[in-house]
């Protein structure tokens, strides 16, 4: 599989999470979808030729979920804002929904990806020579 079929199969399979994430959560829409996007994309390099079960599939979106919780919403964000990042358990309690949202993307973007890279057009059946 080329880089770029990984990358367009990982932005695809990051748009299902994505969407269900942002209807729940309700966040800013543009920096929302170019995050999915982002995360999408890194999950399909992730993914490449690796043949995956269903199981490992979620577990490694489940994965990638939760480090961006940690490198977006408990660092770079607080950056961004002009704090100082904190990764203490009073504030990461308090971001525990978005915690929830990123844990529930990984995964729903792992299982995507894995039906994506897995699936394959349905062949014609063989055309039969007919009896004369």
């Amino acid at each position: 599989m080329t880089l770029l079929r990984r990358l367009l199969f990982g932005i695809i399979a990051g748009l299902p999470g994505g969407a269900i994430v942002a209807v729940v959560t309700k966040p800013p829409w543009i920096p929302w979808a170019a995050h999915t996007v982002v995360l999408g994309a890194v999950l399909g390099l992730l993914f490449g030729e690796h043949r995956q079960s269903n199981c490992s599939a979620f577990s490694l979106g489940l994965l990638i979920g939760l480090l961006d919780w940690v490198t977006w919403t408990l660092t770079l964000a607080p950056v961004l804002e002009g704090k100082t990042p904190s990764w203490t358990i009073a504030v990461a309690v308090s971001r525990f929904p978005e915690l929830v949202g990123a844990a529930l993307f990984g995964a729903i973007a792992g299982l995507a990806c894995h039906a994506l890279s897995t699936w394959r057009p349905p062949r014609p059946a063989p055309q039969r020579a007919k009896p004369t």
